[in-house]
């Protein structure tokens, strides 16, 4: 075990009643899950699995502290004794009744464009925030990704839309039809539902807030850690006070919060509607037009180039064109500046719109009063984005090939996230040097080739539009 000072909590004090040298500081993590069916016990016990694998990491000497308690999953503490470390789960899953698959898919429909385009703003946010400590050589993707994703959101969301509505159509004609969607569903989408209703309000956190209660009673430090949406909840259970430190990891802020907001603004799914349909076209148009008008532009330069080098005219004649071309160009530019600012009053006159409409809760931008550690994947939709701009924000390595697609499940299985458990120990000058995100040459090439397609997309769209009204 390290010295007792790079162990205990900077303000660690004796228990009552405890002399110096019998004194034991007892440390508690409150695990709380997040969305889909999690067993009593799992979350809690995957905290103390990372927490002890990183200890070894550390060189810090841990022991089974004998038979937990009832509401412990498991019990660590230093071989000289000094510290106890509980881990508790916060379990609600087991407390809540699923929805109906209708009622989800229906409020999938409402909430579904508001929430992917802040998951992708707040992914664009995170790049760039990560992009500015990145080494020079790793800078170059980041841009491209954050087009590639906003090209994406402008031209798919609404196909995604259509899916939507064939599946609230064929649901409501057959309830039965699609037993596994039905069972993926609900036990993902079915609790960020609950989420946003009173039985979360009235039930889950009143239940872990009493829980947590007698968590602090016998301990002397509480650490919350919140995985997906239980970050989400454990945030808004340290606005009590009382908590030493947070831990979100692959936390579901931003989504979470979309869906709260969509539940108390009752007219802003429609307006969001008319945006999801009309923004990808009027993209399209100023993307086709733009660079209709430029290739005409470089084209007409390179033929007046082939011509004279060719001798098939005189350089006089030959440079004619290309004198003139620049004017043409700016001519053709100057033709399109109203569905250019048409396209940017549209989207200003949207967001002044959405943001008066959205009823944001009073709480979402309170932090709690202690320090606050973001673990997170650049590869992870769910944690794109986040509102509190003081919390120490760890990245974890992307996961190499098909692994990707667990990265939201496998947090606890990288040694980064165990590190990030004994920061509050530790304090972040003994803590190990968080790890610096980066990408990779194939993640550059695919970044390109995206950005490239989609552009490539909204050319072929806007074009078509354009060759059918003549324009």
């Amino acid at each position: 075990m390290r010295e007792q000072e790079s162990t205990e909590p900077a303000d660690a004090s004796p228990p009552p009643g405890a002399t110096p040298e019998t004194a034991q500081v007892r440390v508690a993590y409150f695990a709380i899950h997040g969305i889909g069916r999690q067993g009593e016990g799992e979350t809690a016990g995957d905290v103390a699995s990372a927490f002890s694998d990183a200890a070894s990491t550390l060189g810090i000497d841990l022991e089974e502290a004998g038979s937990p308690a009832s509401e412990d999953s498991s019990v660590l503490r230093s071989t000289d004794g000094s510290v106890l470390v509980r881990f508790i789960d916060g379990w609600w899953d087991g407390h809540v009744t699923p929805p109906p698959l209708g009622r989800v898919l229906r409020w999938m429909l409402r909430v579904t464009p508001f929430m992917t385009l802040m998951v992708i703003a707040g992914w664009m946010l995170d790049l760039q925030a990560a992009a500015q400590t990145a080494p020079r050589r790793w800078k170059y993707p980041w841009e491209v990704l954050g087009i590639a994703a906003a090209a994406f959101a402008l031209l798919f969301l609404p196909a995604l839309m259509i899916v939507l509505v064939i599946a609230n159509l064929v649901i409501i004609r057959r309830p039965d039809a699609w037993p596994r969607l039905t069972d993926i569903v609900l036990s993902t989408m079915g609790d960020a539902w609950l989420y946003r209703s009173d039985e979360l309000d009235d039930d889950v956190l009143s239940r872990l807030r009493a829980q947590l209660n007698d968590v602090r009673d016998s301990s002397d430090h509480v650490v919350l850690v919140g995985h997906s949406q239980g970050a989400e909840i454990g945030r808004r259970l340290a606005l009590d006070g009382g908590i030493d430190a947070c831990i979100w990891v692959g936390g579901a802020l931003i989504p979470l919060a979309v869906a709260r907001t969509m539940r108390r603004s009752r007219s802003l799914p429609y307006v969001l509607w008319c945006y999801v349909l009309i923004s990808p076209l009027l993209f399209s148009l100023l993307v086709a037009s733009l660079l209709q008008t430029l290739g005409g532009f470089i084209w007409t330069l390179l033929d007046s180039f082939l011509s004279v080098v060719s001798g098939a005219v005189k350089p006089t004649a030959g440079l004619e064109p290309m004198r003139q071309a620049p004017w043409d160009l700016t001519g053709s530019f100057l033709a399109h500046l109203p569905l250019l600012l048409g396209f940017a009053t549209f989207s200003l006159l949207s967001a002044l719109l959405l943001r008066k409409l959205a009823r944001w809760p009073s709480d979402l931008t309170q932090s709690p009063d202690c320090p606050v550690i973001m673990v997170k994947s650049l590869a992870d939709p769910v944690c794109f984005g986040h509102l509190d701009t003081a919390a120490a924000v760890r990245y974890v390595p992307i996961r190499a090939g098909r692994a990707v697609w667990r990265e939201h499940v496998a947090y606890f299985e990288k040694p980064e996230t165990g590190s990030a458990l004994w920061e509050p120990l530790l304090g972040p000058e003994d803590a190990p040097p968080p790890y610096e995100p980066r990408f990779g040459v194939m993640t550059k090439i695919v970044a390109t080739v995206a950005a490239a397609g989609l552009i490539a997309a909204a050319y072929a769209l806007g074009s078509a539009v354009l060759n059918a009204f003549g324009w």
